[in-house]
């Protein structure tokens, strides 16, 4: 399969923010297009899932079982298949166990080959959700069946009035059924109960409320009923929550949406205003990032993470893919694009010389201080309405460590989003792609992945890391780092590998609450 990645394109949604309120503001989100044909077909895909070295699985409609571990796409189940299997969803448990839905039935993975659970005796199994406390869930569209992961006995839920099954979703320890009658909760101690009556089509939580797709299009659960929130989404759809958990990506048959925590919602648009007419499937992949597959092919979408820019979608020039911008003033703003650098405002659209030779990395401005751009020209400020320069880039790349700038950054995008390769000065470098969680708090898991650059079969190097100058922990050829249970305050983490320079990345995590407090007491 081909690893190479075209260019990327920009989705575009409005959004209000108040650090830049007055002008409408859009989130720019800079995606990579992965090409995933086989045998000249695009892949249909049906369902995602996340394994803990960060790799993708997907369950396919009569395809197979794929799995992309960011450069390339690998089909999981070569065994030949008598009658073609439809896959309708895919779970990959923390033990690394791999369950597929299908209208065979129930299929898990033993070693390299995927064969029918016998357990399983009710036909299709439509979706599966693992509750996390040893306990999974499965559907067929007549019921809701239960057993421990460990276990092979299934027992059937009773649900009243349930006879045509959609979707499970399970959060904030609660499990949603959406049906062709309605919407179901099951709480903690396994007692069901309806919430809505009528066709649900879709259920997911945004926050700590909840959502349903009916009828009538987007509900949100609120105090004395439901509140109809966006008509024009219909059909059947998954919500993913972002990083945060406090926002929602939707996907589906309406294309792709950007729910807020308020439940104001937007749909995205490609540039031009082109919409997204459907989402096959979709899972994050990161603070921010989203993997899909688009349209009646699978067309597959990576989004790395969210820059905000205003909507040029009335401009009448085309001025290619954003990939970086700088907000000067309320109304004004700084853009870097794969065509040049522009300056836009609030009656204007105008281009900038460029600051020098090669792919602008990164604009910034301190409070009171000149635009400094950094790329491989160096770095340069903008004075006087022209550039100067401020520093050259040494050939050691001591004066301008552009290796730190792409471990900083976690993309690389300087060989994904331009056809300019990385400078020749660049040494092979051990970098961060994605940190699960952004700004942390006390108690809270998450995970780094991580990766080289500039080296030959980067996949059969062994990497190790030291955290908090502690002792030094062989990670093998596993790329994604779990950490788990982090005190508050910042936390170093060193990664290393023979023949690059080390990551060095520091994660702050925030303390809780009540440490905040003070308390006074009496003195003497």
């Amino acid at each position: 399969m081909r690893s190479a990645l075209l260019p990327a394109i920009a989705l575009l949604t409005l959004m209000n923010l108040p650090d830049l309120s007055g002008q409408a503001i859009t989130f720019g989100l800079r995606a990579e297009s992965l090409p995933t044909s086989v045998s000249g077909q695009g892949l249909q895909v049906t369902d995602m899932a996340l394994d803990d070295m960060g790799r993708v699985w997907m369950s396919t409609a009569s395809q197979g079982i794929y799995r992309h571990d960011g450069q390339q796409m690998t089909r999981m189940d070569w065994a030949d298949q008598t009658v073609p299997r439809y896959d309708a969803c895919i779970e990959v448990f923390p033990n690394g166990d791999v369950w597929i839905g299908s209208d065979q039935g129930l299929i898990t993975r033993e070693g390299s080959v995927f064969l029918n659970d016998s357990s399983w005796t009710f036909g299709p199994c439509i979706d599966i959700v693992n509750s996390g406390m040893g306990e999974v869930f499965a559907l067929s569209p007549e019921g809701v069946y239960r057993r421990q992961i460990l276990g092979t006995t299934w027992q059937a839920e009773p649900i009243e009035g349930m006879n045509q099954a959609y979707q499970l979703t399970m959060a904030h320890g609660a499990l949603m059924l959406s049906s062709a009658e309605g919407l179901w909760m099951r709480n903690v101690a396994g007692q069901w109960t309806a919430l809505r009556d009528g066709m649900v089509s879709a259920s997911m939580p945004l926050g700590e409320s909840w959502l349903a797709i009916t009828d009538n299009g987007l509900e949100q659960l609120v105090d004395g009923g439901w509140r109809l929130l966006q008509p024009a989404i219909k059909g059947y759809h998954q919500g993913i929550p972002t990083a945060n958990g406090d926002r929602l990506w939707l996907y589906g048959e309406s294309g792709l949406w950007h729910i807020r925590e308020d439940g104001e919602g937007v749909r995205m648009h490609g540039l031009g205003g082109a919409t997204i007419e459907s989402v096959q499937a979709a899972i994050t992949t990161g603070a921010g990032g989203l993997f899909m597959a688009v349209g009646n092919e699978g067309d597959m979408l990576r989004i790395h993470d969210v820059s905000t820019w205003y909507d040029l979608r009335s401009q009448y020039v085309h001025i290619g893919h954003i990939q970086h911008m700088l907000p000067l003033r309320s109304d004004s703003v700084w853009l870097v694009t794969s065509q040049g650098l522009f300056s836009a405002g609030l009656q204007r659209l105008s281009a900038l010389p460029s600051p020098g030779p090669g792919v602008i990395k990164q604009l910034i401005k301190g409070q009171g201080e000149p635009v400094v751009a950094v790329g491989e020209f160096g770095q340069s400020q903008w004075l006087k309405g022209q550039w100067q320069t401020a520093k050259t880039k040494a050939l050691d790349g001591q004066a301008l460590d552009l290796g730190a700038l792409l471990s900083y950054d976690r993309l690389g995008w300087y060989s994904q989003t331009s056809k300019r390769r990385i400078a020749n000065s660049l040494k092979p470098a051990v970098v961060l792609f994605e940190q699960s969680v952004l700004k942390p708090s006390f108690g809270q898991d998450l995970w780094l992945r991580i990766g080289l650059k500039g080296l030959n079969q980067p996949d059969m190097l062994s990497m190790s890391y030291v955290m908090d100058g502690g002792d030094t922990v062989q990670m093998g050829r596993g790329r994604r780092l779990n950490l788990i249970g982090l005190s508050a305050g910042p936390h170093d983490i060193h990664v290393m590998a023979s023949g690059a320079k080390d990551l060095h990345h520091q994660i702050m995590v925030l303390p809780p609450w009540w440490m905040d407090l003070w308390v006074m007491g009496p003195t003497a």
